[in-house]
């Protein structure tokens, strides 16, 4: 029985996109989630709790024969969307048009054509499209969206790629401003993205000094929150700039 536990916890985390470190900080040690992954220990039941609630399960989903059913199309699309898989990607989200959110729909479209077939023009289409549908959705009860800081990012770096600066810049600069000022649950370990993305663009700009001061950002928010995503990006590129 533990034995199944352990697997199926581990399944649902490389699923969810979490190292172990990442997953048990400020709840417990890495070394706890690594020895229970194994089958060698169990948490006490508050930690266990806290640690299935930030996987997005119950304790209860531990127990079942297959634990499939937690794997939905989205934590497909998570787990694509971190390891920057973006060819199956594209290919998920098409498959799935109707069953994903519109707007996700869009953003992912849209960042799926910038980055495998360079049809700037046309990512540019869907990635707007995006922001329209978010701006109408904060017209009604629903007054932001987690999403709305990485469409601005990566819509500023399809305009980058068609040498829109201008473009670019306002959008990338509206990407760090919305995160700031929005909450963000799902995407969270992903904020160092939009860093790096501003980062990238002052490198490409000849500013190097503000593209450091982003890099810096990136890293110190990975730093402070353990995560990895884009980490070494942001400190690569803050290397390349001294």
């Amino acid at each position: 029985m533990q034995t199944k536990i352990a697997t199926n916890f581990r399944l649902v985390r490389k699923v969810r996109g979490y190292t172990q470190s990442e997953l048990a900080s400020g709840i417990c040690s890495q070394s706890l989630v690594s020895r229970f992954e194994k089958g060698l220990d169990v948490p006490n039941a508050i930690v266990l709790n806290e640690l299935c609630v930030k996987l997005g399960i119950s304790i209860d989903d531990l127990f079942v024969s297959s634990i499939s059913r937690t794997i939905t199309v989205t934590d497909k699309i998570y787990y694509l969307y971190q390891n920057e898989e973006y060819n199956d990607l594209h290919t998920l989200v098409d498959e799935n048009q109707y069953a994903i959110n519109r707007i996700m729909y869009n953003y992912l479209k849209g960042l799926c054509l910038y980055k495998t077939t360079q049809d700037y023009e046309k990512a540019v289409v869907y990635l707007e499209y995006g922001l329209d549908l978010i701006a109408t959705e904060k017209l009604g009860i629903l007054s932001f969206n987690e999403l709305e800081a990485f469409v601005f990012s990566d819509l500023g770096m399809s305009y980058l790629a068609m040498n829109k600066k201008d473009e670019a810049e306002k959008h990338l600069v509206d990407s760090v401003m919305t995160l700031e000022k929005t909450p963000t649950r799902y995407m969270q370990k992903f904020h160092a993205r939009i860093y790096y993305h501003i980062g990238y663009f002052y490198i490409q700009n000849g500013d190097l000094k503000k593209a450091m001061t982003f890099f810096d950002m990136g890293i110190e928010y990975c730093k402070n929150n353990s995560y990895l995503y884009f980490f070494n990006n942001c400190l690569l590129a803050k290397k390349s700039c001294l």
